[in-house]
């Protein structure tokens, strides 16, 4: 009867996690920019795309992940079909997320079945990365999850020699593997070996098994090294192109220096304060007391031996390796991301989005570094603070005022240097009175959103102080599903507009094109170009002067009208309108009169 219950709420959990994401998933057109077009290189690749001027300017993202989904690009040349099943992969990789928390919750935690369930499906929804777009971080996420269950295990076998050398080689081989997936995984496998220094020198034991991690560990990270050598060779070093971005863990390792110098002290404080309280509004709050429990928790285990559990150990090897790796991630970007953000506060409320160095502000508000590592320590928080004890409502009362403390800090130390920018604030936007777009943020997207997170997680703690933990929960669920959904539909899709028109005028025409080669000379909408028309060669620079025929498509015309129609005029080129904002240059009597005829049949 117990199992048939329990694969109830499986079926339930799974239901709740797929359709409503696969809905989303599918109402996705693609949307690319170079992060993407990195992820993407390798499956790419091996299917035979000829990307040679695009794989020049990506940096490297991985492959160890997609290069499964290397059938998907062979099979069919439909970009539609390409990046919805992409997109799909990652929302049963979210499910697949969700399936191991409610186990955790279930085996480690004694759960009830309920309040497991809606943890599980927070769990899957609560990135800040979301599977909108092509990323790593969903099988990141995973691969986080399946090392915290392998490290129960082995506290959980930890005198049962045979299963712990063989879960010890599964972690090492995990661990290894991540490396394939992104660099920044780096962090995590730090985090790991300080997790399992700490777990020793506190128990006097090791937690793995020494000998066949020290023969495991280094044979499988040097594999993962020299996959990642091979693919960055094979596709990106072309033309005597040595250095690839992103290939590097320790770019701008120089800064370190600039921690010495007082003007940097600013900027180096308002990235921790700023991601710190961006990460407690995508929480509604509730990481605050989360926090806080974690701090009390590791002081008791500290100083009472009666409480030194295998269920209290679990959870404390949780909390040291989550917060290793979130220190570990933020420090590390507070250093390398320094410049960007001292250049941010030194342009002060001039900062806006007519600002050309406007990517500089991102590191106030950027969470896709750390904040998955925030998703299982949210999620064991909240399991360790369901019980409504003195302690608990204490750690609440510090958990609202922690809260405050990062609200006004970032008022006073960040706002004003992202104020008038909207394009960084899109954790506050899906609780604004503001839509998504290109425009002046102010006060009506982050004020809003402060104050609508702030009320309602208030009125979680207020439920959790009323037993009424689990009314509390759902609403932080329903709030966290929200945020997801705003992604998927208001937030992603507007920005399909910036390649449509070009896009189904070519598709229509796909077997008539007189060319066979473009010019798009914006980056993002050159990317989206390449993954949509496969068989045509996209360049990101602008043609020579003495090309005799060349086609540029643009959505930059006429914003930047001066600097595109002016010197294409004076070169024999010629202007047509696709739709509101794209526009094609043309250069060529034969691509001219093909372009008007095709135009006038259209209208």
């Amino acid at each position: 009867m117990d199992k048939k219950i329990r694969l109830k709420y499986v079926i339930i959990i799974l239901i709740l996690c797929i359709v409503p994401q696969c809905f989303i998933a599918m109402k996705q057109y693609p949307l690319l920019v170079g992060d993407d077009m990195g992820v993407i290189s390798l499956p790419a690749f091996l299917a035979g795309r000829q990307w040679d001027d695009i794989w020049r300017t990506v940096a490297f993202y991985g492959g160890g992940y997609h290069i499964l989904l290397t059938p998907l690009f062979i099979l069919t040349n439909n970009p539609l079909i390409i990046y919805r099943g992409v997109l799909l992969s990652y929302v049963l990789l979210e499910a697949v997320i969700a399936i191991i928390a409610f186990y955790i919750l279930r085996h480690y935690y004694q759960c009830d079945e309920v309040y497991a369930s809606v943890l599980s499906i927070l769990c899957s929804y609560f990135t800040y990365t979301k599977p909108t777009y092509v990323s790593n971080e969903i099988v990141l996420l995973l691969g986080l999850w399946l090392v915290i269950l392998i490290i129960l295990k082995l506290i959980e076998y930890g005198e049962e020699k045979r299963k712990k050398q063989l879960l010890s080689i599964l972690l090492c081989f995990i661990s290894s593997y991540l490396i394939t997936i992104h660099l920044r995984s780096s962090a995590l496998l730090i985090a790991i070996v300080f997790t399992i220094i700490t777990y020793y020198l506190y128990k006097k034991k090791s937690l793995v098994s020494p000998i066949v991690s020290a023969v495991c560990f280094p044979l499988l990270y040097f594999a993962a090294q020299k996959f990642n050598n091979i693919v960055q060779s094979t596709i990106w070093i072309t033309d005597g192109i040595t250095e690839i971005n992103n290939s590097n863990i320790i770019d701008g390792a120089e800064n370190i220096v600039k921690l010495f110098n007082v003007q940097y002290w600013h900027a180096w404080a308002a990235i921790f304060l700023g991601q710190l309280s961006t990460v407690s509004i995508m929480s509604i709050g509730m990481l605050c007391p989360v926090f806080i429990w974690s701090l009390v928790f590791l002081y008791k285990m500290i100083r009472k031996q009666e409480l030194r559990t295998k269920k209290n150990m679990s959870t404390a090897v949780i909390i040291i390796l989550m917060s290793a790796s979130i220190i570990i991630t933020l420090g590390g970007q507070s250093i390398t991301w320094l410049d960007h953000a001292y250049d941010s506060i030194q342009m002060g409320a001039y900062n806006s989005n007519d600002n050309p160095n406007i990517n500089f502000a991102r590191v106030f508000t950027y969470l896709r570094y750390f904040s998955f590592y925030t998703n299982p320590l949210l999620i064991i928080g909240l399991v360790n603070l369901k019980g409504n004890t003195k302690k608990n409502k204490k750690i609440m009362k510090w958990g609202i005022a922690l809260y405050c403390f990062l609200q006004v800090l970032w008022f006073l130390l960040v706002f004003p240097y992202i104020c008038n920018i909207r394009s960084v604030a899109d954790v506050y936007i899906p609780f604004s009175i503001e839509n998504y777009g290109i425009g002046y943020a102010g006060s009506k997207v982050y004020l809003p959103a402060i104050i609508l997170c702030t009320a309602f997680f208030l009125l979680i703690v207020l439920l959790y102080h009323r037993k009424k933990s689990l009314m509390g929960l759902v609403i932080l669920c329903i709030f966290v599903i929200y945020q997801y959904t705003y992604y998927g539909i208001v937030h992603e899709n507007p920005w399909w507009d910036r390649g449509d028109g070009s896009y189904n005028l070519m598709r229509t025409y796909i077997n008539e094109l007189p060319f066979d080669h473009i010019y798009v000379p914006y980056e993002a909408m050159a990317y989206e170009f390449q993954f949509l028309f496969n068989d045509i060669s996209v360049n990101i620079s602008l043609p020579d002067n003495d090309v005799e025929e060349a086609v540029i498509f643009t959505n930059l015309y006429p914003i930047e009208g001066e600097r595109y129609w002016t010197n294409f005029e004076n070169q024999g080129y010629q202007s047509i309108k696709i739709d509101d904002n794209e526009y094609v240059f043309i250069k060529g009597e034969k691509y001219v009169q093909w372009f008007s005829k095709i135009l006038e049949m259209q209208q």
